[in-house]
């Protein structure tokens, strides 16, 4: 019961500190609106946790109900086994009904049923479905090597910051670029950045949405960033750079967007902390900054959960 209360006793985002100088965070837009109100506190700390983690940290939905369920791939981990182990035994008692490798889509049925039960993100639902399936054609089917070399090559040219960085590559939605557009200040002159741009979707829509602002990406991996340069040579306002985010500039914008994952996100806080200036904004998809509360939140309504993470700046403090 201690422990619920504690989860629960949340101040108030105006009046929390600055994590160098003590300073309130302030609860306001960049442009001075009021943002909406933040979602109710069970939602957002599970939010905040999911952010961290990949998986809902608490459930179920009602207040003071609090558990702990297994990581998102242990779970998929023990659904296949128990699936398969199923699907073998059924497959050895009823040959006839489950000739050669049919065994093998009832697996991946039962597992897409379960994970859908057991409330994974939807993207799981095709990976649930084929995994086995597929793992049997691999093994079955006479595939040339050079398949398996090309298939790595264009893994390796779209994910390198996967390895570098341990950053996939993730691509914006559009129920999220319809709300990060609506918290984005409406002024000419706006210098907007997107750190792992991509295929260089999210600049383009900003720079439809805010003709006078200044749009620019930097891209790791080298296939998205020749994507983006592509998709990107009539929009004279937009610039994307092929290159390593941490050695920009945060101070040239007004706005740094990330959609990374949790691994960087501490280092990321501590560079966008040092570098951006007073009521500048810092906005995260989906990941949040561990042990610093954002300024708002804003839950979106897309197949993922997202949620956009929103903090701004205070100054540099001494």
């Amino acid at each position: 019961m201690s422990r619920v209360a504690e989860l629960l006793s949340v101040s108030k985002l105006d009046s929390l500190p600055c994590t160098k100088c003590g300073g309130g965070l302030g609860w306001g837009r960049f442009d001075g609106a009021a943002p909406a109100p933040s979602p109710s506190l069970p939602r957002a700390l599970r939010a905040q946790r999911r952010g961290q983690s990949g998986v809902d940290a608490y459930a179920p939905e009602e207040d003071g109900e609090i558990s702990a369920p297994l990581p998102v791939w242990a779970l998929a981990l023990l659904m296949h086994v128990a699936c398969s182990a199923a699907a073998l035994v059924l497959a050895a008692r009823f040959p006839s009904f489950l000739p050669g490798g049919t065994w093998c889509w009832l697996e991946g049925g039962s597992a897409a049923i379960l994970g859908v039960a057991a409330g994974l993100p939807v993207w799981w639902l095709p990976i649930n479905l084929l995994f086995v399936p597929a793992l049997y054609a691999l093994l079955e089917w006479q595939i040339s090597p050079s398949v398996y070399f090309t298939a790595f090559c264009i893994i390796a040219v779209f994910n390198v910051a996967a390895w570098r960085h341990r950053v996939p590559l993730f691509l914006t939605s559009a129920a999220v670029t319809r709300a990060l557009v609506g918290v984005l200040p409406k002024r000419a002159g706006l210098r907007f950045m997107d750190l792992g741009c991509g295929t260089g979707s999210l600049l383009i829509d900003v720079a439809q949405a805010l003709p006078g602002a200044g749009c620019e990406g930097i891209e790791t991996a080298p296939l998205p960033y020749l994507v983006s340069r592509w998709r990107l040579r009539a929009h004279t306002a937009v610039r994307v750079a092929w290159g390593d985010f941490w050695g920009a500039d945060f101070s040239r914008f007004d706005v740094v967007y990330a959609y990374l994952s949790p691994q960087p996100m501490t280092r990321l806080w501590q560079k966008a902390r040092s570098e951006m200036r007073p009521g500048s904004l810092l906005i995260s998809n989906t990941f949040a900054v561990p042990g610093v509360e954002p300024t708002y939140t804003i839950p979106v309504a897309d197949c993922m959960r997202s949620v956009l993470y929103v903090w701004r700046m205070e100054g540099h403090c001494s």
